[in-house]
């Protein structure tokens, strides 16, 4: 119980692990203490019970079945960058999925959409300063070089180090 209780804290969001609130993608460690423990308890029960065995057994290979499946329906959602953020966005909208879902949709020349998905970004995080820099670069790329001015100037404003947006606007 230790080890679940201890491996929950990154997961919980008392312990923050980087910019995200809640890590959920933690969540498998602490499982693992879980587990051992139900494997321990499953040997003690089959050693006092010797008729359990079999359901047992059952149990074992139904969990393995069971996480087979999941890991199979969940495995077409990392086949590429722009499905895993589409699903995160399904699954639970926010600006890091958005933002990261507008560099792809540039990279595709996809302007409209990448400029609504910085937007959606800077929705959930107004002072994020990788939406507003890649909303300053599509609306630069785009063909709206006036429109982007100000926003390069917002970028420098969160990020004054960026050399990506000095650069951009000096050239602008």
């Amino acid at each position: 119980w230790g080890w679940f209780v201890i491996m929950l804290l990154p997961v919980s969001g008392l312990v923050q692990v980087g910019s995200a609130a809640i890590a959920d993608r933690y969540t498998y460690l602490s499982y693992v203490g879980l587990w051992i423990l139900l494997a321990q308890l499953a040997d003690v029960l089959a050693r006092r019970y010797g008729t359990l065995r079999p359901v047992l057994a059952l149990f074992a290979v139904a969990s393995v079945l069971g996480c087979t499946w999941l890991t199979h329906r969940d495995l077409p959602h990392w086949r590429t960058s722009e499905r895993l953020f589409e699903r995160a966005v399904a699954v639970a909208d926010g600006a890091l999925a958005r933002a990261k879902l507008g560099g792809i949709r540039d990279r595709a020349m996809d302007f409209e959409a990448a400029e609504a998905h910085y937007r959606a970004a800077l929705g959930f995080w107004p002072t994020m300063p990788e939406a507003q820099l890649g909303l300053a670069t599509t609306l630069n790329r785009s063909g709206r070089s006036v429109l982007a001015i100000p926003e390069y100037r917002l970028a420098i404003e969160r990020d004054p180090r960026s050399a990506t947006a000095h650069t951009n606007l000096g050239l602008l």
